[in-house]
Parts: structure tokens; C-alpha cells; sequence
């Protein structure tokens, strides 16, 4: 199904490593993590992590889910 509008809270960070395709971004980065999470919004508003390394010229999309239920 095609939406013609999104919302979307995005929370941008530019780093200078790499991370892994399958690395866990609320490792990582639990406090961008955390923020986006605790932000005032509707569950069907998309909270996104967008990262950015020095030597991409593209940026990776990582979604945030509202809440999260699994195990440290």
C-alpha cells in the first residue's frame, strides 16, 4: 500500500567508523536510541536513527521501534 504521507522523527548522526549491517543500533547508540523512544509522539509516527560515516555517501536508516519487549 502506497502512503502519500509519512511522519517521521529522525534523529541524524555522522560518525567516523563503520558499523556493521547487522550490528544492534540500541548497542551502539543507546542514548539516540533512547531519545527517540521517549519522545511525546502517536505510535504510528516512524522514529528513525539515520548514520552517516565519513567515507559513505549515503545514509543508513535504522527504525526505532516505540517500544521495545526483548532481553539485554
Amino acid at each position: 500500500m502506497f502512503r502519500l504521507v509519512v511522519i517521521a522523527a529522525i534523529k541524524i548522526k555522522k560518525i567516523r567508523h563503520a558499523v556493521d549491517e547487522n550490528a544492534f543500533v540500541e548497542k551502539i547508540f543507546p542514548e539516540e536510541v533512547e531519545v527517540l523512544r521517549s519522545l511525546p509522539l502517536p505510535l504510528h509516527v516512524l522514529r528513525e536513527l539515520w548514520i552517516r560515516t565519513q567515507n559513505d555517501w549515503a545514509w543508513r536508516r535504522f527504525y526505532i521501534p516505540a517500544v521495545y519487549h526483548g532481553r539485554d
